[in-house]
């Protein structure tokens, strides 16, 4: 009927309009932190920024533009690219290893990234998460150190296919 139809249009103009209002609320941060030109296309770090494949583009770039992995070795990049896209909200879930003092450290400093990143996304009301868990990262880290798959299955509970899955997650990021 015809109120059932102009309810529908009601509900739809209101949906477009949040859609809108998300899309103006991300394309003023990328304008302010230098994303885009004044004429409104990608600034050099802009195109850099969109060839990034993780949930969080801006988040990652602004860690590589403040250069918090460039001392890192491939294990310990390979370790915290692993914090950064695993998702798992499992619990109980563990590695019987560490992860090394300089991935350790740069763990910590992602917590303090993040917290930065978060208030500029919470100023232009940007809800895009931001995680961090470094359950399976020690497992990553000592993978690219060479150790045996069968060593990395018997020190941990994670499932050996959420494993690979992880694995492949951090190698595309790493690319």
């Amino acid at each position: 009927s015809r109120r059932k139809l102009k309810n529908l249009h009601a509900q739809s103009d209101l949906a477009l309009d949040v859609y809108w209002r998300s899309f103006m609320n991300i394309y003023q941060l990328l304008k302010e932190l230098g994303y885009l030109t004044e004429e409104n296309k990608p600034s050099p770090l802009g195109t850099f920024t969109s060839k990034i494949r993780y949930e969080n583009e801006l988040y990652l770039s602004e860690l590589l533009q403040r250069g918090i992995f460039d001392m890192l070795s491939p294990s310990a990049l390979a370790a915290v690219m692993c914090a950064l896209v695993n998702d798992s909200t499992r619990e109980n879930l563990y590695a019987r290893m560490s992860l090394s003092p300089e991935s350790a450290k740069v763990c910590h400093q992602l917590v303090k990234e993040q917290m930065r990143v978060k208030k500029l996304q919470g100023r232009y009301q940007i809800p895009i998460l931001l995680s961090l868990n470094p359950v399976a990262s020690p497992l990553v880290e000592a993978w690219v150190q060479q150790l045996p798959w069968e060593k990395l299955t018997e020190a941990t509970n994670i499932d050996a296919g959420d494993l690979v899955r992880l694995m492949r997650r951090t190698s595309d990021l790493l690319r």
